[in-house]
C-alpha cells in the first residue's frame, strides 16, 4: 500500500523526505497502539536515488527485540528525559537510555552496554482536514520515537536484515512514496 506524505505532515516541507514521512507514520503506529490497534508494517522502504532503501519502523524494531530476546539478549528501557528545544519552543527535545543484557537459562545476567536515542517532536500536527493544531499526543509520539532510535542502535544488522528479509516475504512492508509528480522539463 502506497500512502501520500501529505496526509502526514505538514504542508510546510516542500520536498520529500523519506525520513520525515517515516517518522510520520510511525506517529500513526503509536496512536494506533495507544488505542489498542496493531498495525501489521515492520519495514518502511521508499526509492532514492533510484535505490530502494528499507529501514525498521517501530513495530519492525519492537520484532527485533523480540528476536534478540529469543536469543538470549535483553534490550532494556531505564529512561526518558525532555526539555523544550530551546532553537524553537514548538519542540520538544527527548533522549531515552537503554541497555542490552545477556541473560541465560539460569537468569545470570551479564551487562554489556547502555546507549541513548534522541527525537526532536513536535508539540503540533496537521491533521488530514487541513490546518495545524496542538498535539495531545506530543509526548508518547516524542518518547516512543526517542526509545526506538536507541533501540535501534543496538539491534545487529543480521537481525535488522533477518526482520526486513521476513518483513518482505510476508507483505509487513509499508511503501513511503513522493506525493509530487515528476516534472515533465527541468527547472
Amino acid at each position: 500500500m502506497v500512502e501520500k506524505l501529505e496526509q502526514y505532515h505538514p504542508k510546510e516541507i516542500a520536498t520529500f523526505d523519506p525520513f520525515r514521512a517515516k517518522d510520520a507514520l510511525d506517529d500513526e503506529s503509536i496512536l494506533a497502539e495507544i488505542e489498542g490497534r496493531i498495525l501489521d508494517r515492520w519495514v518502511y522502504t521508499f526509492l532514492q536515488d533510484g535505490k530502494e532503501i528499507s529501514g525498521l519502523s517501530k513495530e519492525g524494531v519492537d520484532q527485533a527485540c523480540l528476536e534478540l530476546s529469543r536469543q538470549g539478549q535483553q534490550i532494556r528501557e531505564n529512561e526518558i528525559t525532555y526539555q523544550v528545544d530551546p532553537s524553537n519552543p514548538q519542540y520538544i527535545l527527548f533522549t531515552a537510555k537503554v541497555s542490552r543484557h545477556l541473560v541465560d537459562a539460569k537468569g545470570t545476567e551479564l551487562h554489556l552496554e547502555n546507549i541513548i536515542g534522541t527525537k526532536r517532536q513536535w508539540l503540533k500536527f496537521a491533521p488530514k482536514s487541513g490546518g495545524i493544531k496542538d498535539d495531545p499526543f506530543w509526548y508518547e509520539k516524542g518518547a516512543m520515537k526517542a526509545l526506538r532510535n536507541a533501540r535501534m542502535r543496538l539491534i545487529p544488522e543480521e537481525i535488522k536484515s533477518k526482520i526486513i528479509a521476513l518483513a518482505k516475504k510476508t507483505g509487513k512492508t509499508k511503501t513511503v512514496k513522493d506525493p509530487t509528480p515528476p516534472k515533465s522539463t527541468p527547472d
